[in-house]
């Protein structure tokens, strides 16, 4: 079925706003479906205001018109079709509704749908495209004998029989005009779209198919123009004018045996024979009824004979195994008061005694319709369970074809974007994962897809995730729960040396150390007071801000295991302080956010002590200021400024325009910062993510994000640092100190 059916496309990939020209085309790998449906082929032209996302509509419409058009229940492949792009254009309608602006404006649509079905082609046509057909080397265009079959000016229709090496072309209108007539001839002669002019002004509207029929194999019969639907194709106007038969055929059900004289009780009267005889008039009446078939019959002559053999089978209905049970049951209720008079007036002396007749008789026949009743009962209930079953099986494969489709088209644009990288292309993945997502919820309840369905919802969230730029984070990604081992923990930042990383706790007024792999958590300052950043200098000595002290900033050695304060460290010299960062500038700088006066400011190192507070600049946004990183002799700055983050150069704003976000985002949000040779990390907890960008000169691009699908995870994130010596990036909430791997950008 339809291996004699060749097909190439093309569509432009030009965006412009404003502007959708696609194609589509399916061939269903079930033979029945193929056989009833065919293989469909159209062509869509979108144009609207270029605020509304066209590429997202014309998916979704097209999505809505492969289901409507595979799950209509329609005899007739023109009606189907039909049917199915009037709904399309509905549908779309309804997509704009709650759009103002759009709404008013409306949305231009041309739709072109074809299916081929054996050696027939239907049309079905809404708007402007073109329809042009080349046989026996001459072109010609049979849009112009599409009909309107309701008057309504809604959609264009036609059938036509298909020859051998047909070659049929259907496109926008834009690439009518575009092609003369010697070229669409040559493109059609040798099947071939490679020369299709592509660079044009409005290329974007262009989008065509070229479909082959037995191509190479010469016509044995001469060529046959547009034909009129037959009995089997009519079209929604023609149905609603015209009158149709149905036959009801029933062949699930075996008629009872009739009982044979030999079988008959000796002794009957005249009127039972009376009662039998019409009895079996009635069933022989009921089962003319069922089967619903005209006796009669007419002689014809051999040309009408010829005239018949040529035209389709008439349809038949075909009723579903329940209902004709449900109707022979009924047709058998109606004889059961005749049964029971006939059987109340037979004598069987043979059986029993003349006094018990009535009386066993009346039991005897109770106990027969009883079982006869539940036996039916039963039979109409495993009727309709199977029923429901096979009808359930058939819309699960039906909707299973249409989700490997969608998967498919996610895993060829994943690919495309590992060769050639848009934002574009992102963004039509991820229209493509709602799509494929609707899917999955049609058939997730079909016990018999179960396994294919999950299979194809790990392969849609592994697509979702690469559209995104997201490496998923889990349960597997927790490194040390603190809060197991200190209950009251409050944690409020991280630093690293060479061999530890060091957590502070505003809660229990605390400093710990931990191995890089999460090992030997230790206490190692304790007696502080809401110490809320630390930082580690080239000595591995751990610097801290608390306030149990006047001086507010202290060091403590894990080698000596003392602690010292630094002198003119106080809340009067240095305001509310955001965040401590040391440098490796002039022998060594705490620098440190003054939110209070507005300034970062720094203390420099002179031999084994520190001075005091200097100002380094003034910034009114400073206010905001939440965390502080300096590499390469520059100041980054996490504030609400720019889009979250504050570079400072030379005594001048260097801040990186920071671009691949989602629309809308930024980093204002962030609650912690951290910048290496490469990249710059943020802790973004609104969105319960660690968002890297690189480390650009006046551009910082999006590279990727560490993310958690639990709601909870990551919702409170306070800082993060990377370890590039480890390969690793940690971070931390409140309770729990997170690992999470370098590479896994390196997959985005």
């Amino acid at each position: 079925m339809n291996e004699s059916v060749s097909r190439k496309f093309y569509f432009s990939k030009e965006i412009q706003k404003g502007y959708l020209a696609t194609v589509y085309n399916y061939k269903p790998r079930n033979e029945n479906i193929l056989a009833r449906k065919g293989e469909v082929f159209a062509v869509l032209r979108l144009k609207s205001d270029p605020g509304f996302d066209l590429i997202t509509a014309g998916g979704i419409l097209l999505d809505y018109f492969h289901e409507t058009y595979f799950e209509i229940q329609e005899s007739s492949t023109l009606l189907a079709l039909e049917k199915t792009v009037i709904s399309s254009s509905k549908h779309l309608a309804k997509l704009i509704d709650n759009d103002n602006k759009v709404g008013k404006s409306g949305i231009e649509m041309d739709l072109l749908a074809m299916s081929i079905v054996d050696n027939v082609a239907y049309f079905v046509n809404a708007g402007s495209s073109s329809l042009k057909v080349l046989r026996q080397e001459e072109l010609v265009d049979i849009k112009s004998a599409l009909k309107d079959p309701s008057g309504e000016g809604l959609v264009e229709v036609a059938s036509m029989e298909l020859m051998p090496d047909d070659r049929l072309l259907i496109s926008t209108d834009a690439v009518s005009k575009l092609l003369k007539k010697d070229q669409t001839e040559k493109m059609l002669k040798e099947f071939d779209i490679d020369e299709f002019p592509k660079k044009e002004k409005n290329s974007f509207e262009h989008a065509l198919m070229i479909v082959g029929y037995k191509i190479g194999e010469e016509q044995e019969e001469p060529p046959t123009a547009i034909v009129n639907p037959d009995e089997d194709d009519k079209t929604l106007g023609e149905l609603i004018a015209s009158e149709s038969e149905e036959v009801l055929v029933e062949n699930e059900f075996v008629d009872e045996p009739i009982v044979t004289p030999e079988t008959e009780p000796s002794s009957v009267n005249l009127e039972d024979s009376n009662v039998d005889e019409k009895l079996e008039a009635d069933e022989q009446k009921d089962e003319d009824m069922d089967m619903q078939v005209s006796d009669e019959v007419t002689e014809e002559t051999t040309d009408e004979v010829v005239e018949m053999d040529e035209k389709k089978p008439p349809t038949i209905k075909e009723e579903k195994t329940y209902k004709v049970l449900l109707t022979k049951l009924t047709n058998k209720l109606k004889l059961l008061p005749k049964r029971v008079k006939s059987s109340m007036n037979k004598t069987q002396p043979e059986l029993v005694p003349t006094d018990k007749k009535p009386k066993q008789k009346m039991i005897i026949i109770v106990l027969v319709l009883f079982l006869l009743s539940g036996a039916l009962y039963l039979g109409v209930r495993q009727a309709i369970k199977n029923n429901t079953e096979k009808v359930q099986t058939e819309e699960a494969q039906v909707s299973l074809e249409v989700l490997t489709q969608k998967v498919e088209t996610l895993e060829n644009l994943v690919a495309e974007i590992k060769l050639n990288d848009s934002t574009e292309k992102r963004q039509q993945g991820i229209n493509e994962v709602a799509l494929a997502r609707a899917e999955i919820e049609k058939v997730k309840d079909f016990e018999q897809v179960k396994t294919e369905v999950e299979e194809f919802s790990k392969r849609v969230q592994s697509a979702e995730d690469y559209f995104n730029r997201i490496v998923a984070v889990s349960e597997d990604n927790k490194l040390v729960d603190v809060a197991s081992f200190f209950p009251d923990a409050v944690l409020s930042d991280l630093a690293f040396s060479s061999t530890k990383i060091f957590l502070s706790d505003s809660g229990l007024g605390k400093i710990y150390s931990v191995n890089f792999d999460g090992t030997d958590l230790q206490e190692i300052v304790s007696d502080l007071k809401n110490p809320t950043s630390i930082t580690v200098d080239t000595q591995g000595r751990v610097i801290f801000l608390d306030d149990s002290s006047e001086n507010r900033i202290g060091i403590f050695d894990p080698e000596t295991k003392t602690t010292k304060r630094l002198a003119g460290t106080s809340t009067a010299r240095m305001g509310e302080v955001a965040s401590l960062e040391f440098a490796e500038i002039s022998g060594g700088r705490v620098y440190l956010i003054n939110k209070t006066d507005k300034k970062v400011m720094y203390i420099e190192k002179t031999g084994d002590n520190y001075g005091l507070p200097a100002s380094r600049f003034e910034l009114a946004e400073l206010a905001s200021g939440k965390d502080i990183y300096i590499i390469d002799n520059k100041i980054y700055v996490l504030a609400e400024i720019n889009q979250g983050i504050y570079r400072f150069l030379n005594g001048q704003d260097d801040s990186p325009e920071l671009i691949g976000l989602p629309e809308g985002e930024d980093m204002n949000k962030s609650t912690g910062m951290f910048v290496d040779g490469t990249n710059i990390y943020f802790t973004d907890p609104e969105n319960n993510r660690v968002a890297v960008f690189d480390k650009g000169v006046q551009t910082a691009k999006f590279k990727g994000q560490y993310k958690s699908r639990d709601a909870e995870m990551f919702g409170e994130l306070l800082d993060v640092i990377s370890v590039v010596a480890q390969d690793k990036i940690y971070t931390v909430d409140k309770s729990v100190l997170y690992e999470l791997d370098l590479s896994g950008l390196n997959e985005l």
